[in-house]
């Protein structure tokens, strides 16, 4: 082997050596950058740490972006309709209670029948008149 041939076989494997060191380096950063992603605490946060990352290519951080941003800012969603409600005039208590009160005194020892549905019935008072229009 001449001198030639001998410093081209060095060049060569210098520069496999340049290649090695380059794919030893780039490896050792994948790593690193596998385990960053495996410690974070979530998939948001790996799109969040993606998007942000400058290094990286626009279209893969447009893309981290817009998976990211449904969890960041909330949906806007329709207004509901406002309740139209109508309040009732209103009864005080000492006129509830005498109300019934009055029912009560009204009720006081008449039989009731109770309907499968549950709905009660007061029977009338015996002598009464049960209001139905006939006389028995």
């Amino acid at each position: 082997m001449d001198a030639k041939q001998q410093d081209e076989l060095k060049q060569y494997a210098d520069r496999l050596e340049f290649i090695c060191r380059a794919q030893k380096a780039e490896i050792a950063k994948l790593r690193d950058e596998v385990e960053r992603l495996r410690s974070t605490g979530g998939a948001h946060s790996v799109l969040k740490s993606i998007y942000l990352n400058g290094e990286l290519p626009e279209s893969l951080r447009a893309k981290a972006a817009s998976a990211a941003i449904q969890h960041e800012v909330p949906k806007l969603m329709p207004e509901r309709a406002p309740l139209e409600l109508k309040a009732e005039p209103t009864i005080s208590l000492l006129e509830q209670a005498e109300r019934r009160m009055k029912k009560a005194e009204a009720n006081a020892g008449r039989d009731i029948e109770v309907g499968p549905n549950g709905e009660v019935t007061f029977l009338p008072r015996p002598g009464e008149r049960d209001g139905n229009g006939q006389d028995d």
